[in-house]
């Protein structure tokens, strides 16, 4: 380990600040996350880069009981009746082990199909509001910030990625653009 020779002091928070340069240079950005180490006397932070607890590759994981998992080491979903039972993992061999299997009990099993919010059909020539990630913010009718655009499901603001969220999302959405066009037309709706 090379010194830096830079001295910082922890305030009352147990906070440090990361001078700007040493950032730069190990490319490490505001929010992004750092993992932290204990060796002996020593601490340790370390740029955090999303990796499979089994195979260690980097990349794209899913969260199972607070663990990250690549797709490649979910081998089964099990069970019996139409309801989830467990789930079938494979560890990859390791330099200390072999591949192993391992069940985990499991209720439920939710597929992740993405987090890239789908709307290059409106990103063009629209200029709708939207949050960082890119999803269209709407009010609770769903209305965007362009009148007469309205959003549901998977390209809009929500802390949910689900179907039955999306449905819901899109009979809100049917009925609030009819009201709109009635009002367009003078119609009392």
């Amino acid at each position: 380990m090379k010194s830096t020779g830079i001295i910082r002091k922890i305030d009352e928070l147990g906070r440090i600040v990361l001078p700007i340069e040493m950032r730069r240079t190990l490319e490490i950005s505001e929010r992004d996350a750092l993992e932290i180490y204990a060796d002996g006397h020593t601490i340790v932070l370390k740029k955090y880069v999303n990796t499979c607890v089994f195979c260690g590759n980097p990349g794209k994981t899913h969260s199972f009981r607070e663990k990250n998992i690549c797709k490649g080491c979910i081998k089964e979903i099990k069970g019996t009746q139409g309801k989830v039972t467990s789930v079938l993992l494979e560890t990859r061999p390791g330099a200390s082990h072999e591949a192993m299997l391992i069940e985990e009990s499991a209720d439920a099993v939710f597929i992740f199909v993405g987090s890239v919010p789908q709307t290059s059909l409106v990103s063009g020539g629209f200029n709708v509001d939207t949050d960082e990630a890119g999803y269209i913010k709407t009010d609770g009718c769903m209305a965007s910030s362009v009148p007469g655009l309205f959003a549901a499901g998977d390209v809009r603001v929500s802390p949910f990625r689900q179907v039955v969220t999306a449905a819901g999302e899109g009979a809100v959405a049917a009925h609030c653009a009819a009201a709109y066009i009635d009002k367009l037309k003078g119609e009392i709706y």
